[in-house]
């Protein structure tokens, strides 16, 4: 018999507004809890705040709803861009530093 094979999806997102010094990565943190879900969010030197995310499309799609659907007057725009991968690089969602953009 085969095994069922799961397919592991990376989105990153970038979201711009009023997204820095009002809570926002916290917000995600939390958001996170209520899904399966792994990956990092971090405040970028543009004054965006970038998500990195990995979990089944699906998942990960409802994940990034309840973003949307929560902390829709923070968010400005949102870009995100989705690939698919053979294996997870995280554990776990937490805060991470910040990112400097060149």
């Amino acid at each position: 018999m085969g095994g069922v094979l799961t397919v592991i999806s990376r989105v990153e997102t970038k979201y711009d507004g009023r997204v820095q010094g009002v809570g926002f990565r916290m917000r995600v943190l939390d958001i996170s809890a209520g899904y399966q879900v792994c990956g990092r969010v971090r405040n970028a030197s543009d004054a965006s705040v970038r998500l990195l995310a990995e979990g089944t499309p699906q998942e990960l799609q409802a994940f990034l709803t309840d973003i949307r659907q929560t902390l829709a007057r923070n968010i400005v725009d949102e870009k995100s861009e989705w690939t698919e991968i053979e294996a997870a690089e995280f554990e776990d969602f937490k805060i991470a530093e910040d990112l400097i953009v060149r």
